[in-house]
Parts: C-alpha cells; structure tokens; sequence
C-alpha cells in the first residue's frame, strides 16, 4: 500500500513547518507530504523541496487553488494566521471566518478524509459562560459565514465549523499553548520589560509581569521540537481523536519558573 498524501497549509511557517519535520522523520510509517505556500521561490519554501517535500503554489483566498492543492490528499493540517498583513487593511472586509470557511470548504471538496486544525478552547464554555472572550469565542452562524464580517470568528470556531459539515472521517483540533519562542521575539520583549533581550540601565535582564492570582501555572509549548510531533500522533491513529480538541503543551510552569529556569541555563552557558 502506497504512503498517505499528507497536505500541509502553511507549510513554512512555524507550525506547518514544525508538523512537517515530525512527519518526514518518521521511518517506521512513512507519509508522503506537500506543503502549500504562496511562495514557492521563497527560500524557506525553496529549503522543503530539497528536504524531498512537494511544494504546491496556492492561496487560501483562491478557492479553487485550494482544491487543487488539497486533491490526492488523505488528510490536511492548517493554520490560520490570524495576523496576516490581509487584516491589518482598515478597508479590508474579509475576516478570518472567511477563510476559515474557504480553507474547509476546499478540503471537503477535494475529498478530504481527515482534517487537523490548529484551533482553540472557547473562553466562554470553558467558563461556564463566566469569562466570555470576543476573539476566542466568536459568534457562530454554520448556514451564512458571511454575518460574522464585523465580528472575529476565532479559530474554535473554524474547528466547530470543520465538524460540522460531517464531510471528514476525523476532525481533530490541536490547541497551541504559549509559544517558549515567543520569549525570544524582539518585538515581544517590550512586553516582558525586555526580558530576556534588552537588558536594563544596570545591565540585569529583568522580567515584568503582573500577578495573575492562582497558582499561575502557564502552558508553554515549544512549537519547533514539539507541536509537530503531538500532530504527527495524531495522524498516526486520527479516528481516535475524532472531535476531541488536544492541548499542545510541552511544560507547565509559573512564570517564576522560567525565569529561574533562564537564569540557572544562563549561567551554566557562562561556566
């Protein structure tokens, strides 16, 4: 039996390009991956073809790229990025349901058999009602996308969408907990007091952040080493976890953990 067509959308990003790793590593049940980009001359795109991956050319606002993209496929992984430059546009109307919807729609068409989403939890019944959140919870209306172009349709519920249409044999949604890359973006420090990038008057890399109440534990993920490889378990027995939402997580810790933890690595890199 010939290996199962794997079709990744956003496949050079941090995400896609993580679950691809996972997925090409594995010797013992191999599958055969695409990667859809905008891009194929870029050099990421350019580094996945030479690595033995088929990189494909599609938008995710081209439907019909989308389809062509997806066909031959036994299942898809995609990432919506809910930062694309397309939202930053004042004058632009179309919103990440739309291409949630799009991105769906084209795999059911192509005769999808199992869609992994890279979703989320909704605040509001995760909460029991008590802690709504606009851009996790977004209204959700499966007949007419469309009414939701003022509001945020946030990625549970492009995940509820994709089961919705009961056109998959397995619709899994895996949940990204807080990036330990993020710590290491430079626009990201500011936030933190400019830990651990930009160090202080007196030269000390000093973390601010202001009490959560609780324990404070936060469920961090290392998206390189480890979000491809929780994705890459679940397409190894997908039907298993067919309408569950998995939590990526890689550690739990406090903030105060990590920091302790930065600063004890810090010193022994010195030694």
């Amino acid at each position: 039996m010939s290996p199962k067509l794997i079709t990744v959308f956003g496949a050079t990003g941090a995400q896609g390009s993580s679950v691809i790793r996972s997925l090409g590593g594995n010797i013992s049940k191999p599958f055969t991956l695409r990667g859809i980009t905008r891009n194929p001359s870029s050099a990421s795109a350019q580094e996945l073809s030479k690595s033995g991956v088929e990189v494909v050319k599609a938008d995710g606002w081209d439907k019909d790229s989308l389809i062509a993209a997806f066909k031959g496929s036994w299942a898809v992984f995609a990432n919506t990025n809910s930062d694309d430059a397309v939202f930053e546009n004042p004058e632009e109307t179309r919103t990440e349901a739309d291409l949630g919807k799009l991105i769906v729609d084209a795999a059911v068409e192509a005769g999808v058999e199992v869609f992994v989403y890279s979703g989320m939890a909704s605040a509001r019944e995760s909460t029991k009602g008590k802690i709504p959140v606009v851009a996790f919870d977004g209204l959700f209306c499966y007949s007419s996308i469309k009414t939701l172009s003022n509001l945020i349709l946030d990625k549970h519920a492009i995940g509820e969408y994709a089961k919705a249409t009961n056109a998959f044999k397995s619709v899994v949604i895996v949940s990204a907990g807080w990036y330990f890359e993020n710590f290491l973006i430079a626009d990201m420090a500011p936030v933190f007091g400019g830990f651990p990038l930009t160090p202080s008057e007196d030269g000390v890399l000093l973390f601010r952040s202001p009490k959560w109440g609780g324990k404070e534990d936060v469920p961090f993920i290392a998206i390189g080493d480890d979000y491809g490889d929780i994705v890459h378990g679940i397409f190894i027995d997908p039907e298993r976890y067919n309408g569950s939402l998995v939590q990526g997580v890689s550690d739990i810790k406090s903030l105060e953990d990590t920091t302790s933890a930065f600063e004890k690595g810090r010193l022994s890199s010195t030694r």
